[in-house]
């Protein structure tokens, strides 16, 4: 995903805690994240909820900055 300008790598994990890894990427290319993490993971977009539309719009429409 990408905000602000900020390249972000979320993980789903099979475990209960950590359910979720979100990952900064800062200088690091996605090219070369999915190079490296290919050996090991699959790769698929999950589906957005209408959690996570909700707040997408409400982030949009009324940023914190």
């Amino acid at each position: 995903d990408r905000k602000q300008e900020q390249d972000i790598l979320y993980v789903e994990t099979k475990r209960r805690f950590p359910r979720r890894l979100i990952l900064l990427l800062g200088k690091v290319t996605r090219s070369e994240v999915k190079k490296v993490l290919s050996n090991y993971l699959l790769f698929a977009e999950p589906e957005k909820t209408w959690i996570d539309k909700s707040a997408s719009w409400l982030s949009q429409k009324f940023p914190l900055e």
